[in-house]
């Protein structure tokens, strides 16, 4: 057998391989990720877009027992300059299509924390929650795998699956709390990992 041919005979073999292992690879990630941690955080900085200059993190600080279901506080907090907004919500099933929202408390800058009358809940909480979570649930759904790349970001570099969808293209890790590590959004807008842990306390303080 040729050089030529041989060559042909390897990649017919290994690239169908290849291709199952990314797939399977992002299934894996997709259930792992789903998986909530109470502490977990993950930070980012936001470049270009309407967002560009923001700072983003993204915790589980808090949880819950309602009936047989665990609810988590998932908190959602937006730097921009001076500005600054806190956002937590009661939550389970926190990477669906449509969280179920139990609780939900903001703080805008100085002012008084605000817990939301529940009759607002279902608008005010659909809102915060299209996050970082919702962009799971975009590019699990929908997403298509390029392949593994080597990403550098400020939280270090790590071997990331890129995953693109009509979202845009993100680079996502089990190994990152909410998976992310990098995303490159429709609107222009790139988000990079600066920072992840399990150690997260609110950022809220009062009673």
């Amino acid at each position: 057998m040729s050089i030529r041919a041989r060559c042909l005979l390897i990649l017919v073999l290994v690239i169908p391989a290849a291709t199952a292992l990314q797939a399977q690879s992002f299934t894996e990630f997709c259930r792992t990720v789903r998986v909530v941690r109470l502490g977990q955080w993950a930070e980012y900085d936001v470049a270009g877009g309407r967002s560009n200059g923001s700072h983003l993190r993204f915790a589980i600080v808090g949880s819950e027992q309602r009936g047989d279901s665990t609810f988590y506080w998932y908190e959602v907090t937006t730097t921009r300059g001076a500005d600054r907004f806190i956002g937590q919500l009661l939550v389970a099933g926190l990477f669906t299509a449509t969280p179920d929202v139990r609780g939900l408390v903001t703080k805008t800058g100085n002012g008084p924390q605000i817990r939301v009358p529940d009759m607002l809940i279902a608008v005010a909480g659909r809102q915060i929650a299209r996050s970082v979570a919702s962009e799971i649930v975009r590019h699990c759904s929908s997403g298509e795998v390029v392949g593994p790349e080597s990403v550098s970001v400020p939280a270090g570099r790590f071997r990331a699956l890129h995953v693109r969808s009509a979202e845009g293209d993100a680079w996502v890790s089990a190994d990152v709390p909410f998976g992310i590590v990098k995303a490159h959004l429709t609107d222009g807008s790139e988000m990079s990992l600066t920072g992840r842990g399990m150690d997260a306390r609110s950022s809220l303080t009062e009673q």
